[in-house]
């Protein structure tokens, strides 16, 4: 995903004049497909690291095949960059296995937290979350969103796991729901 924008940006630093402070300096930059895996990814990281060819890891953004490779360069003390790495572990974890990431913007826990400030300030107190899980692969942003979501809703005793709640339906996109009906008879009627 992000191979383009690597692609350009070590061009421009390449052809700009003192990016290095007139020092001769080689870049080699080695791609592999992770294939979002979780057995891959640390596969092909350790592969690296044994034929010492990494100063720097870029990717992967996958959070599963991310966690494995963060874990091994905060062993190896090698940086860490990632578009990736956004679910709720990353910011809950002990930091020390994590400690060489650094992220391109806030994981999901961050922007979980963000919602929850928004409801608590307009004092939204009923909540309709609607979202996909369709896509059954490992990088699921709603999915990952909607577990950080739910851990702070659980955490604030807005959400019990245990508990029956009006208005809770589940839908298979595949059925071709009728989504008016939805919003009409259920999310509507408990809105405001």
């Amino acid at each position: 995903m992000a191979c383009p924008a690597i692609d350009i940006a070590v061009e421009k630093l390449m052809m700009a004049e003192h990016s290095f402070g007139g020092r001769n300096v080689t870049m080699t930059i080695r791609k592999v497909d992770s294939g979002c895996s979780n057995a891959v990814a640390p596969i092909r990281a350790v592969e690296f690291i044994t034929e010492k060819q990494v100063d720097v890891f870029l990717g992967p953004a996958c959070d599963y095949a991310a966690a494995a490779v963060a874990r091994f360069a905060a062993h190896w003390a090698i940086p860490f960059l990632t578009t990736g790495a956004k679910a709720k572990e990353f910011a809950m974890k002990d930091m020390a296995d994590f400690r060489t990431l650094t992220r391109a913007h806030g994981p999901f826990l961050k922007m979980a937290e963000f919602m929850m400030e928004i409801l608590r300030t307009f004092e939204w107190n009923r909540t309709a979350i609607i979202h996909s899980d369709k896509d059954v692969s490992l990088y699921r942003d709603c999915w990952l969103f909607g577990g950080a979501l739910f851990h702070l809703f659980q955490g604030a005793g807005w959400y019990d796991p245990g508990k029956g709640y009006p208005g809770y339906q589940k839908f298979e996109e595949d059925l071709d729901p009728n989504y008016r009906e939805i919003l009409q008879e259920i999310v509507m009627p408990h809105g405001r």
